[in-house]
């Protein structure tokens, strides 16, 4: 077993943990203030992001795209997730004030 695509799928699975956990505050959040908070992208980037380490693990070629799959998973992860956090945190924001 190669040492970096053990790095590589940690990182991938570290980044599905960090969506987990705020997917858990968002959840949170909205049962103690009532108040609508987003979840269903933290899901899409904890999805995406265990897809993408277990691709890792595939040899390169296996199916014609293989690549250009990765790309657009990793560029639709990051960017559900950070307009989820950014949502989030202006809804946190917003119920302090």
């Amino acid at each position: 077993m190669n040492s970096t695509l053990l790095l590589v799928s940690g990182y991938f699975l570290s980044l599905a943990g960090l969506n987990a956990i705020c997917y858990l505050i968002s959840a949170f959040w909205q049962k103690k203030f009532s108040e609508p908070a987003p979840k269903a992208g933290f899901m899409i980037g904890l999805l995406a992001s265990a897809i993408l380490a277990a691709f890792v693990f595939l040899p390169s070629g296996t199916f014609s795209g293989q690549r250009l799959f990765q790309i657009t998973l990793i560029l639709i992860g990051g960017i559900v997730t950070a307009t989820n956090v950014i949502s989030l945190y202006s809804t946190m924001k917003k119920i302090r004030k």
